[in-house]
């Protein structure tokens, strides 16, 4: 501009912009050291994935972790699918009429399977319980419509909802 004079003090000063630019540099390197110093690293990657063919309709699953082995209750054809964790070769065990939860008591290795279909209009339903070192099977009566079923780890006993009558079946080992 005409007529105006600048001093050395103000040849010297930076610019707003010039100090907005130094700060966010400063800024992003501070993020830089902080997430360096923590140890953290590029996201890892997915893990892999495998599938196993099972039965029809598939709607529950439990794991023995004591034997490697897992447990998948297939609905729509009366079948319980026993795959081995180590390789995924399976075997098929007959359960009762639609499966629908299964649970595992690692210590017994043995397998309970609730059978939501099995006498549902009549008396009661059932519950096969799976040998899991002879895949054998035998079959215990339970309350009307049987639909979850849980393992006492500490007692052994097997609790069974069964939602046709309301009501809980305790089994014993």
């Amino acid at each position: 501009m005409p007529g105006s004079t600048i001093t050395a003090a103000q040849q010297d000063s930076p610019s707003p912009g010039r100090i907005w630019r130094t700060a966010a540099r400063l800024v992003l390197l501070t993020a830089a050291l902080a997430v360096a110093g923590t140890g953290m690293s590029a996201p890892a990657r997915a893990a892999s994935t495998s599938t196993v063919s099972v039965g029809q309709q598939p709607v529950a699953v439990a794991v023995n972790a004591a034997t490697n082995k897992i447990y998948v209750a297939n609905n729509r054809d009366n079948t319980v699918t026993v795959i081995n964790g180590a390789t995924n070769a399976t075997a098929t065990v007959a359960v009762g009429q639609q499966p629908v939860a299964v649970a595992v008591n690692a210590a017994t290795n043995k397998i309970y399977v609730a059978n939501s279909s099995d006498n549902r209009y009549n008396t009661g339903g059932t519950v096969t319980v799976i040998d899991g070192a002879t895949n054998a099977t035998a079959t215990v009566a339970v309350g009307q419509q049987p639909v979850a079923v849980a393992v006492n780890a500490t007692t052994n006993l097997v609790y069974v909802a069964n939602s046709g009558d309301n009501t809980v079946t305790v089994i014993s080992p």
